[in-house]
């Protein structure tokens, strides 16, 4: 394997898991969109959307404290 392979093989793997985090924030933005005007369908989606709200609801909370 020379470095032109590797470098290559890097960026794909780099260049995929950007695509697939892109694409996964904007499925939650889509869901919670969905949550946000009541659309019916979803009670597991917003169980945990809640939890994830509280959860970073409680973290902001933390770090304001410290400050």
């Amino acid at each position: 394997m020379n470095k032109a392979t590797v470098l290559k093989s890097v960026t794909a793997v780099v260049g995929a898991g950007v695509a697939i985090w892109l694409i996964i924030n904007e499925l939650i933005s889509v869901m919670e969109n969905l949550a946000a005007i009541s659309v019916p369908g979803f009670p597991r989606l917003s169980k945990l959307l809640e939890r994830l709200k509280n959860t970073v609801s409680k973290s902001k909370g933390d770090n304001a404290d410290e400050k």
